[in-house]
């Protein structure tokens, strides 16, 4: 259990760091594009990979907000029925389940359909789309811990 508590966290860290690092990066790519249209220089190799960062920079925060549970939330079924909130729990976990694999699936079939060369640097679109199943499938990994305690929550309810 230690052993995946490590991993976790490793996986937090890389998560957060990459998602620092693309950021920096894109910043310094939209910057280095304002400054060359100053001086009359339009270049299209930035803008090629501005869209490469931009989609591993939104999957990638979806991981890292899903796996620390901080996305948006509506409690109102929870709200008005109080005495379900376990049961109502594990449904919304079966059905992020679902979502994560349609996300794999669709994401998969996404990213080998767009095989095709950017015009600028010759770069293969699936390196950007594949972004869609590899995230997909972390999700559904730490949605399956979520269920899991979900699971186990409705049959060993803890003490307030």
């Amino acid at each position: 259990m230690r052993a995946l508590m490590h991993l976790d966290r490793a996986v937090a860290a890389t998560l957060r760091m990459a998602v620092i690092i693309l950021i920096t990066l894109l910043f310094f790519l939209l910057l280095s594009s304002i400054l060359l249209r100053l001086i009359s220089v339009s270049m299209s190799g930035p803008l090629e990979l501005v869209e490469f960062l931009i989609i591993w920079i939104v999957l990638l925060t979806t991981v890292s907000l899903w796996r620390d549970h901080e996305l948006y939330k509506v409690t109102l079924i929870e709200d008005l029925m109080p005495g379900l909130t376990r049961f109502i729990q594990v449904i919304v976990e079966v059905l992020k389940l679902a979502f994560c694999a349609l996300l794999i699936f669709h994401g998969a079939k996404y990213a080998l359909a767009a095989r095709e060369l950017t015009s600028f640097w010759q770069f293969d679109k699936i390196y950007a789309y594949s972004a869609l199943p590899i995230c997909g499938a972390l999700m559904l990994i730490y949605n399956i811990r979520d269920l899991c305690v979900s699971v186990r929550s409705v049959f060993i309810p803890t003490q307030p």
